[in-house]
């Protein structure tokens, strides 16, 4: 089986243009799996950028032509060309890490999605789109571990960055003396951020009722009506 190199022998160049920087300089040039040419160090750059803003998402670590994962398969012969072995454990030590978090955050969302119901009567090819793209995902600035912070939907705009915490360092540093430091924040009961009434969402740290949550871009009206009745 040959290399997924383009060079001919195991020591040639892989030559074409890096997609990223446009400069067609062979040295540290790689070919991926799906064909697309880049310059390894410009990959790396892109890897450890990570995600552009507060929610966590996972597109570095995709061709940003055609958004297959950057991989370098070896090949059976693979002891007959050293480059494209080298190239491919790279890749792997590059990426590997972060598809691992991929994973972890993806299970943590679809996990999240499938309690509060949002799930219910969807297809199978349908649940993984969904997850990805309607449930997100933050790193908690205390103990660096991602947390699922609810819909996208519900996501605050103005959340500041620098102090998303997840569930339990947020339960933990609240002032409140209301709460049990034995059982923590796993048989904590909150009140709806709008109405008062029994929150049943977490959404980034804000608690909301079944009745508020369902009309996220319309709770205040929502609070105004409920406390009109009482």
């Amino acid at each position: 089986m040959g290399c997924s190199s383009s060079s001919n022998r195991p020591d040639d160049p892989v030559t074409g243009t890096c997609s990223i920087c446009l400069d067609d300089e062979t040295a540290d040039m790689v070919k991926l799996d799906c064909g697309h040419t880049f310059h390894f160090s410009c990959l790396s750059q892109q890897v450890k950028a990570k995600w552009p803003g507060k929610r966590m998402s996972f597109g570095y670590i995709t061709c940003g032509l055609c958004r297959k994962d950057l991989e370098i398969t070896e090949c059976e012969g693979a002891k007959d060309e050293p480059r494209c072995v080298h190239a491919a454990r790279r890749m792997r030590v590059l990426v590997d890490k972060h598809k691992t978090m991929r994973d972890r955050v993806y299970k943590l969302c679809y996990e999240s999605a499938k309690f509060d119901g949002s799930l219910d009567g969807m297809k199978e090819s349908e649940i993984k789109n969904y997850v990805d793209t309607k449930i997100a995902a933050f790193l908690c600035t205390n103990c660096d571990q991602p947390f699922c912070g609810g819909k996208v939907e519900c996501a605050d705009s103005k959340l500041e960055a620098d102090k998303l915490m997840c569930q339990s360092c947020s339960f933990v540093n609240s002032r409140s003396s209301h709460k049990c430091k034995k059982h923590g924040v796993k048989y904590a009961v909150f009140k709806c951020n709008h109405c008062c009434s029994i929150a049943t969402f977490d959404c980034s740290g804000n608690h909301y009722c079944d009745t508020c949550h369902r009309s996220p871009s319309d709770r205040k009206k929502t609070s105004r009506a409920l406390q009109g009745q009482a």
